[in-house]
């Protein structure tokens, strides 16, 4: 990247949770059904199945957020001028443990209908089986795990990310998670993330590495860009 051009560099457009919802819904279903009409047998009956099920979880789960904690459906632009960025950081983290759990609940609930299901079209023990796990893991797939023991009391935090989700964005929820804790802008200064699965350690991320290597003032990449998906269990921990 030259340095005019990384100069030019802003921020992404973010669309609104709602946007990113019913986006990947249509799709999923798209996908489905074009699969259902090229499989045949059994296959061709689970993704049945789940064409039917999948939008009737998701009307759930969302029913189920809108009534628990409809705040984290908007985007921060969204909101009135008068909420500052750290009320809605604030918020956001607040629920963002209990709204993983909401959604692998109303997963494991699905999963007995499911069962019934896949029993009448005579599917094996171990295909259940390995279907049961693959849903119950589909929302833990979806958010980054960081271990804040070096610097609260708390156990871990959890911060939803997907293809969209920047480096920016995924520092900011840990850093409002540690609230206190750390200074402003002390990414690769004081503190930084470290996989626990491949012990890399991310000091090539943030605020004050995009400002010396891409010459912006965030880090704006994705975090699948540099190596962080969801499902990662991350470590923070003083330098």
């Amino acid at each position: 990247m030259s340095e005019d051009s990384a100069r030019h560099v802003g921020p992404p457009k973010i669309n609104g949770p709602l946007w990113v919802i019913s986006l990947f819904l249509g799709l999923s279903e798209v996908t489905v059904s074009i699969a259902t009409t090229q499989a045949t047998g059994w296959i061709q009956g689970m993704l049945a199945i789940f064409a039917v099920m999948f939008p009737t979880l998701v009307t759930t789960v969302f029913f189920l957020i809108l009534w628990h904690n409809n705040k984290i459906l908007y985007a921060p632009r969204e909101f009135s001028d008068s909420t500052t960025v750290s009320e809605y950081a604030d918020a956001m983290n607040r629920s963002t443990r209990r709204n993983v759990n909401i959604v692998e609940s109303a997963l494991v609930k699905s999963l007995a209908g499911i069962e019934e299901k896949l029993d009448a079209i005579g599917a094996s023990a171990k295909q259940r089986q390995e279907i049961a796990e693959y849903v119950t893991a589909a929302a833990r797939s979806t958010v980054v795990t960081v271990d804040l023991a070096a610097f609260s009391e708390d156990a871990s935090f959890e911060v939803p990310v997907d293809g969209r989700t920047s480096v920016a964005e995924l520092l900011d929820a840990v850093y409002f998670g540690l609230r206190g804790k750390v200074g402003n802008l002390s990414y690769n200064r004081t503190w930084l993330l470290r996989d626990e699965k491949t012990g890399r350690s991310y000091d090539d991320i943030g605020t004050h590495w995009a400002r010396i290597a891409l010459r912006t003032e965030r880090d704006f990449r994705p975090v699948r860009e540099v190596g962080i998906a969801g499902g990662a269990q991350l470590t923070a921990y003083a330098i």
